[in-house]
């Protein structure tokens, strides 16, 4: 992978992560409305954005830029917070905005990829329509209640974890996801509300439910089309909409609990196994294991998902003499 000088754009979109990073770092944290802008600003500066950088440097339509880019946002964020947490004492707050900040403005130093293919324009509302449909079932009153029993376990370990405990992680006997999230959030922002701490596990339902709705459609279509015919198209629609009523994802999406982010980057695995065995990209199977080993970094439910991703890549890589 080639670096490049960035762009005005690129200069452009430094100056404003530097910005959303000492607002972030300067803001005092408080009750609302002044907590609820520490920690939008926060999700901001180590998600958001990094997922709209990173984006465009990802080969494949639209879709499949967007998602494999929150996935990597996601995980490599986390693997970040990991690291520091690894580090004597306390989770350095300045060293995790800054890290965070340098991950934002990575990608400017990289070539951008051509412009994606967009779905046809008439299946374009129907993925809106599928959009508003997910919000629909996972976002409302998501902060009614307080944390249950496993959600307040999970903060506890978050608390004594920031303040340096190092053994936290490895007693939890999950994987560290599930705490590494509500950690990030709570130190960029000093802020802490039973909403704010949902959210990223909302995102990761709301997102599997369009990597179930890729991954339908990429199986459908004809390795010769340039874009998706319009019964792939409706098959990926058919298992987003599936995947969107779904009573597990649905749940889970709602709890500070591993299975969404399980699903999540189990799912961006077998997208891009699919991709690799079509294509057999080195970067499709680099994307596939990373996620594979973010899904089981979750925890080790995601066991389940290597059946299939070796199926899918064992014949072009010649596994078990295939």
């Amino acid at each position: 992978m080639r670096f490049h000088v960035p762009t005005s754009r690129g200069w452009l979109n430094g100056g404003i992560i530097v910005i959303l990073a000492c607002a972030v770092y300067f803001l005092p944290s408080g009750p609302a409305p002044t907590g609820n802008l520490s920690v939008l600003l926060a999700i901001s500066l180590l998600w958001l954005v990094p997922t709209l950088t990173w984006h465009d440097r990802i080969p494949g339509r639209r879709d499949l830029q967007l998602l494999t880019a929150a996935g990597l946002t996601f995980l490599c964020t986390s693997l970040v917070t990991l690291l520091w947490h690894y580090l004597p004492g306390p989770v350095s707050r300045t060293g995790l905005i800054m890290t965070m900040a340098i991950f934002g403005w990575l990608p400017s130093w990289l070539p951008r990829q051509q412009p994606a293919v967009l779905p046809p324009r008439s299946y374009r509302y129907l993925w809106v329509a599928l959009l508003l449909f997910t919000i629909l079932l996972r976002w409302p009153n998501l902060g009614y209640k307080e944390l249950q029993g496993d959600e307040g376990i999970v903060m506890n370990r978050a608390a004594a974890a920031l303040l340096g405990d190092d053994n936290e992680l490895f007693l939890h006997q999950k994987g560290p996801i599930e705490i590494l999230l509500p950690m990030m959030i709570w130190q960029a922002s000093g802020a802490i509300h039973d909403l704010w701490l949902k959210v990223p596990f909302a995102i990761a339902s709301t997102l599997t439910v369009f990597v179930v709705a890729s991954l339908g459609s990429f199986l459908w279509q004809q390795p010769d089309d340039q874009a998706d015919g319009k019964f792939a198209q409706r098959a990926g629609l058919l298992a987003g909409y599936l995947m969107a009523i779904c009573g597990f994802s649905v749940a889970f999406g709602r709890i500070i609990q591993y299975q969404s982010w399980v699903l999540f980057w189990g799912c961006l695995a077998l997208l891009w196994a699919a991709i690799y065995q079509r294509r057999q990209t080195p970067l499709a199977l680099l994307l596939s294991t990373f996620f594979l080993a973010g899904a089981l970094l979750a925890h080790y439910d995601a066991v389940l998902f290597l059946p299939a991703c070796a199926w899918m890549l064992a014949p072009p890589l010649s596994i078990f003499g295939t």
